[in-house]
């Protein structure tokens, strides 16, 4: 999962950009999806985590310690340790990101599976629920739909 959003986010970057940097074309055979919150963070060793050593986790956890409100960086934070398995952690760093962007797919998307695999069906199913009705055509919301059905939990 990290690696195939590393090499997203270096073909996105790899695109001719207008002047406020979005891409302008999309790769031959790849959907460009809108550029995420990620892209406005400042560099960080993102190919630290293909690896899945976690040995840039504490630099996103310090610029989580500078910023603490942007959701941006709450965002990143919330997928490095998820990708590192610290679900707990990613689970409390969705939510809180929820509260300024409710409406977020992927957020409830994860927070969901968060709550799965620490064992709390029931509020995983919650969100996999919400993921369904904000954009059941999200690639998110298809694989909620196969979470919820794979759960018996199907609406």
């Amino acid at each position: 999962l990290v690696s195939r959003v590393v090499n997203k986010l270096r073909t996105i970057r790899e695109l001719p950009t207008d002047e406020k940097g979005v891409p302008t074309a999309a790769p031959a055979e790849e959907k460009v999806e809108p550029p995420s919150a990620i892209d406005d963070l400042p560099e960080i060793e993102m190919t630290n985590y293909e690896q899945g050593d976690g040995s840039g986790l504490a630099q996103v956890e310090e610029l989580l310690a500078q910023k603490p409100d942007d959701p941006s960086v709450i965002d990143w934070a919330a997928f490095a340790n998820y990708t590192l398995g610290k679900h707990e952690r990613a689970c409390g760093l969705y939510t809180k990101l929820l509260e300024s962007t409710p409406e977020s797919v992927q957020a409830h998307y994860y927070v969901a599976n968060c709550h799965f695999k620490m064992g709390d069906l029931e509020k995983a199913v919650t969100h996999w629920l919400k993921v369904v009705k904000l954009n059941p055509e999200h690639r998110l919301g298809k694989k909620a739909r196969q979470r919820l059905e794979q759960s018996k939990q199907v609406p």
